[in-house]
């Protein structure tokens, strides 16, 4: 954002081949004596020819009806019931009101993302759109712009659809679905400190703990984008991780001695089939070791095949031991969901990491 917040406008002009409500609205700046013009284009959707109000947002110019805006925001509504010289001084307001106006039409400047108001602005006038931006057909990751700026704007309805939607896409413990990258999981965490989201955090830390990071640059450098505390708190929460999974799933008969042992009692039928042994019955011998090493580095999704049978067919077994195994290893990730917090949670913080109280 620059320093020079307030500009020497000249009236909007037309580029060749614009149209009529597209013009565009150049600046000077009033520093150079002789300075380039400096344009911003003018949204494609949000620029009514019969708007009262002009937001600048990054390069791009929004023409809007002021009325709109200050019944849905009342952060908008009071900068711009202020007195102008208020107006201008007040460098810590989130909206910069300029000085000058063009045609009349005041003109406010905000430090957002051009894409992230244009959602806020396809809500506030949902009549520009042909279906709800609210939805979970709308990419996660422009939701997350949404409730941000919606947020900022003390939209609060807005941003409890948004919320409502976030939580049937993004991992949370109440629902754990899907498998995120290293880089989605740190922009979650980006997202959900600066808003203070945190119910999306220790899913998104279980991600970051368990990607194999260190073998990409990318996602190197996403973990770089963290703090020393947030890294502490990933390598922190991996080996807590894997010492509960092997408490939990180390005595199960599939895991040791490796798929290979009897099931004794376990049986209720005393099963033919499964009192010869259950080694290469569930998956090939020869996979033991890949599924021991998964289970360890990425357990909730390994349990969670497992219980589909996409690595655990299981058709060599009897109905109840089938079941049995199911059940057991659902009941293991109920065990590790339950104590997922506690896992990314320093010694030095009171209350389990994930808790709206949580830094």
């Amino acid at each position: 954002m620059s320093t020079c917040i307030f500009r020497q406008l000249t009236k909007p002009t037309r580029t060749q081949g614009s149209m009529d409500r597209n013009p565009t609205v150049a600046i000077r700046n009033p520093e150079n004596q002789t300075p380039p013009k400096v344009a911003y284009k003018p949204h494609t959707t949000h620029w009514y020819p019969d708007g009262n109000l002009i937001v600048i947002v990054e390069n791009t110019a929004f023409r809007v009806f002021q009325s709109f805006l200050t019944r849905r925001s009342g952060i908008m509504k009071s900068a711009l019931a202020v007195t102008q010289p208020q107006r201008s001084n007040n460098t810590e307001s989130p909206i910069r009101v300029w000085r000058d106006k063009i045609d009349g039409i005041s003109v406010v400047e905000l430090d957002d993302s051009a894409i992230d108001f244009g959602l806020l602005l396809d809500v506030v006038f949902p009549q520009t759109c042909a279906t709800g931006i609210i939805s979970t057909q709308t990419e996660w990751d422009r939701l997350l712009g949404l409730a941000r700026v919606a947020q900022k704007y003390g939209i609060a309805d807005v941003v409890s659809e948004v919320i409502e939607v976030l939580e049937k896409v993004l991992p949370t413990l109440k629902r754990p679905h899907g498998t995120w990258s290293t880089v989605d999981a740190v922009r979650i965490i980006h997202w959900a400190r600066h808003c203070g989201f945190h119910q999306f955090l220790p899913m998104a830390f279980y991600y970051l703990a368990t990607g194999e990071w260190e073998f990409d640059k990318v996602d190197w450098q996403a973990m770089e984008s963290l703090s020393l505390r947030d890294r502490l708190r990933a390598q922190q929460g991996l080996a807590k991780l894997q010492a509960t999974v092997v408490r939990l799933a180390l005595s199960r008969w599939e895991n040791y001695p490796i798929g290979g042992s009897k099931p004794g009692t376990s049986c209720p039928d005393w099963h033919l089939e499964c009192w010869t042994g259950y080694g290469g019955k569930i998956w090939p011998t020869s996979d033991n070791g890949t599924r021991w090493t998964n289970l360890l580095m990425h357990p909730l999704e390994e349990l969670q095949m497992r219980a589909d049978g996409k690595v655990a067919k299981l058709s060599n077994i009897c109905a109840p031991c089938r079941k049995a195994f199911v059940a057991a290893n659902k009941q293991t990730m109920t065990n590790i969901f339950k104590e997922l917090a506690t896992f990314f949670t320093l010694e030095d913080e009171r209350v389990p990491f994930g808790a709206s109280q949580a830094p």
